[in-house]
């Protein structure tokens, strides 16, 4: 029995080696499985994407707090609340370089990585804020906020921009348009109250 024991926590330590080599392999250099001048072509796209109001990025980050890819694996390992990681999203949004990838395990995450060496979380979420698909053919943060309150993305206030970064949660559920009530009932637990 002890003998079993012995072997079984070597084993699992040998499994816990091996998993963090891989994730070393996958955040290095060596790892090439995207072409450079491809991770090059991203990050320019990414750099000119438009700066978002430090208003939008207040809510963004009270709704989803921001961290990055490595912490994104530890809190599901360790099943720690709900951050989020931009720049990981914008691996998921790549998908003419993860689906050509796709043989690959923990493509998106390799790609966040290489991101990461050349971008901070906020340039990665300037982008996402010109990609994202939010219902009547709004994309981007831009275009939504003309669509559902009538105003440019600089002018709205933080109760709107609260409304932006939930509907990057689940566009359908929170859209003020279908559910303007379950809208209001989850801005009361950001103090906002209604008008």
């Amino acid at each position: 029995m002890k003998r079993f024991f012995k072997l079984l926590i070597y084993s699992i330590l040998g499994l816990l080696l091996i998993a963090g080599l891989f994730i070393v392999y996958l955040k290095s250099n060596l790892n090439n499985s995207f072409e450079e001048s491809e991770i090059k072509d991203l990050v320019s796209e990414i750099k000119l994407a438009r700066n978002l109001p430090n208003g939008f990025i207040t809510a963004y980050n009270l709704i989803h707090p921001i961290t990055s890819t490595t912490n994104i694996i530890l809190d599901w390992i360790f099943e720690k609340g709900s951050r989020t990681c931009p720049c990981l999203d914008v691996a998921s949004v790549s998908r003419n370089l993860t689906l050509k990838n796709s043989r690959i395990t923990g493509n998106r995450y390799a790609l966040a990585w290489k991101l990461e060496k050349q971008l901070s979380q906020r340039e990665c979420l300037n982008y996402l804020g010109t990609k994202y698909d939010l219902l009547y053919q709004c994309i981007g943060l831009e275009e939504a906020s003309k669509y559902y309150f009538n105003q440019e993305l600089d002018f709205l206030s933080n109760k709107q921009f609260v409304v932006l970064a939930l509907m990057m949660q689940n566009p359908s559920y929170y859209n003020p348009k279908r559910n303007p009530e379950i809208i209001e009932e989850k801005l009361k637990d950001f103090g906002f109250t209604s008008n």
